[in-house]
C-alpha cells in the first residue's frame, strides 16, 4: 500500500513532501560543498531572466547517500503517479543560491528543452534554507496558461517539491537573505 494519497493521480500534479531532508542531512550537504575545493561556484547572471550561483554535487562516496535518497523518492512517486519511462539519471545534483545582494531569481521557464535537455521528465527542488532566513524566493508553478494564476510552494527547510519537467515554474526575486536549494532532473527517452 502506498503512503501517497489517491488525489495525486494527475500527470500535471506537483507533489510536496515536507521534511524530506533533516537539518542534519542539510548540514552534511552544505559542509560537503565547503570542503570540496574543486567545486567552484558558477554565477549565472542574465538580468532579465536568471541571477543565481550554482555548484554541482558530484556523485562520489561522500554524496552517494543523497543521490540514493532522492532517487528512491522519485522512483516511488513516479511508479504511483506519472508512470513515466525513466532511464536517465545522468545530471548531477545542482546546488543553487539566490541572494538579496543581486536580487537572485529565475523567471518563468521549463526544465525540459531541446538537445541535452530533451530527456528531462521529472524535476525536484529541495529547500535547504529556513523560511525565516530570507524573503521572496518563492517557488511558483502554473499549469493554466495564465501567469497570474500561479501556485506558491512551501519554503519550510527540508521540503521537496517534485513535478514534471514540462511544468512552467519560477523562483521570485529574493529581497532579503539567501535562498539555498538542491535541484535535480531525471529523464528518459524524449516525450513523443
Amino acid at each position: 500500500m502506498s503512503k501517497f494519497p489517491p488525489l495525486y493521480n494527475k500527470p500535471t500534479e506537483t507533489i510536496e513532501i515536507p521534511n524530506f531532508l533533516t537539518e542534519l542531512e542539510i548540514s552534511r550537504i552544505l559542509d560537503s560543498l565547503k570542503d570540496n575545493k574543486s567545486n567552484k561556484a558558477t554565477t549565472i547572471d542574465n538580468p532579465q531572466f536568471r541571477k543565481s550561483i550554482v555548484k554541482w554535487i558530484p556523485e562520489d562516496n561522500s554524496n552517494i547517500w543523497v543521490y540514493q535518497k532522492i532517487h528512491n523518492l522519485i522512483h516511488e512517486l513516479n511508479s504511483y503517479i506519472w508512470k513515466f519511462e525513466l532511464k536517465s539519471w545522468n545530471d548531477q545534483i545542482q546546488y543553487t543560491e539566490y541572494s538579496e545582494e543581486y536580487q537572485g531569481k529565475y523567471d518563468w521557464h521549463q526544465d525540459i528543452g531541446s538537445n541535452l535537455y530533451s530527456h528531462r521528465k521529472l524535476s525536484i527542488s529541495i529547500q535547504l534554507s529556513d523560511e525565516n532566513e530570507y524573503r521572496g524566493g518563492n517557488l511558483e508553478t502554473h499549469t493554466t496558461g495564465n501567469l497570474e494564476d500561479s501556485k506558491v510552494y512551501s519554503k519550510k527547510i527540508g521540503s521537496a517539491i517534485i513535478f514534471p519537467s514540462y511544468i512552467v515554474h519560477r523562483v521570485t526575486p529574493v529581497t532579503k537573505g539567501t535562498r539555498k536549494s538542491l535541484v535535480w532532473w531525471v529523464g528518459g527517452c524524449p516525450f513523443k
